[in-house]
């Protein structure tokens, strides 16, 4: 593929044994080496030329970056996301996939008071500063997987407690290759609409961080600096590990996640959606403790990206999990307190209805 002014340096995305549709990038950079730049401006793609995911501002990139004032160079190593901007644009930064046996760490960013939406995560949100940018997107070597056996209402002696672990629940299997997640061991699943032993995985992929980025961004606007958020890839395969299924018509699968160490504090004003078509769909959670984990309850009805996300502008009093292992049912504290109100009342009427008869009963005597 050709594009004026720049040179073709190769491609972004699954290109050789395709099981089912994919979408590729070309990448580019300037005739003059000066900067990158990369298919996913709008220019190209082998599904063709939709710049779905193009930075020009109708996936909630500012559209005005272009349109007029002073423009500012973005130059993303390791990633894609290079290109010029004006002052305020939110371009999106996607790193590239790491390595055999390395996974994402973080981003830099120079300079540093830029404003990113998350240096954690593999896709994420440069705000425009009136300077130009250079973030960078680091890695490291790949965590091992630790391995554990149990369900909920186990104790938790063979749990792995790491951000990845490999969970047995009777036929179902689920193998998390994501940090963020503690207590991984409380993890359980049941496929639904088979009886044959599954594998689901757990794991964080570029493309799966985009489509989530993408999503909120519809949601809530390009500014996702109150919303925090999780994402996940969650795949379905065979009992082995190592056959994807594409597809999953009639199948579903109840999964119950430790909450995200970093959503933790946030309770019940969490939220789960799956992603469609960049579109967040909507989940209705299950929030609950077990053996003291903070955990949520989800059903999957398609296999795609995932998130767990919440709104910090909008937090209520949510529901408090209790520390029954086995159920976890929530209970709201309104019921403590109506409870302990109740209990309260009809101990000061018996007082005061014995205090009554005394008296009557002296008066009796005199």
């Amino acid at each position: 593929p050709t594009k004026d002014g720049y040179i073709f340096k190769g491609w972004k995305g699954t290109v050789t044994n395709i099981p089912r549709d994919e979408t590729v990038y070309a990448y580019y950079e300037k005739a003059d080496g000066s900067n990158g730049d990369n298919g996913s401006s709008g220019n190209n793609g082998s599904s063709g030329n939709n710049g779905s995911n193009g930075n020009n501002g109708s996936n909630g990139n500012t559209a005005s970056g272009n349109t007029s004032g002073t423009l500012y160079t973005l130059t993303v190593k390791n990633g894609s996301g290079s290109g010029s901007y004006a002052v305020g644009s939110q371009p999106v930064i996607i790193a590239n996939d790491p390595a055999t046996g390395q996974e994402f760490s973080h981003w830099t960013i120079s300079p540093a008071d830029t404003k990113i939406a998350s240096t954690a995560l593999s896709a994420s949100v440069i705000t425009m500063p009136a300077a130009n940018v250079t973030v960078t997107a680091n890695y490291k070597v790949k965590t091992g997987t630790s391995t554990g056996t149990g369900n909920s209402s186990n104790n938790n002696s063979n749990r792995p407690n790491s951000g990845t672990g490999t969970v047995t629940n009777g036929g179902t299997t689920v193998v998390i290759d994501k940090n963020g997640l503690s207590n991984t061991g409380v993890v359980s699943a049941t496929v639904k609409g088979s009886s044959d032993n599954f594998t689901i995985k757990i794991s964080e992929s570029s493309s799966a961080t985009e489509a989530v980025l993408r999503a909120l961004m519809n949601e809530y606007g390009s500014d996702l600096s109150n919303i925090k958020y999780f994402p996940m890839d969650i795949s379905l395969y065979d009992s082995t590990g190592n056959n994807k299924i594409y597809d999953t018509t009639g199948l579903s699968i109840s999964i119950t996640l430790p909450l995200p160490d970093s959503l933790i504090v946030y309770a019940g004003n969490n939220k789960v959606a799956g992603v469609v078509n960049d579109r967040l769909d909507k989940l209705s959670p299950k929030f609950t403790t077990i053996d003291g984990v903070s955990c949520v309850t989800f059903t999957a009805e398609h296999f795609s990206p995932y998130v767990i996300y919440v709104d910090t502008t909008r937090l209520s009093d949510g529901t408090v999990a209790d520390n029954t292992p086995k159920t976890g049912d929530g209970i709201h504290p309104k019921w403590f307190l109506s409870v302990g109100l109740a209990c309260l009342s009809f101990v000061m009427f018996m007082q005061k209805d014995g205090k009554r008869r005394e008296k009557v009963r002296v008066r009796t005597r005199a």
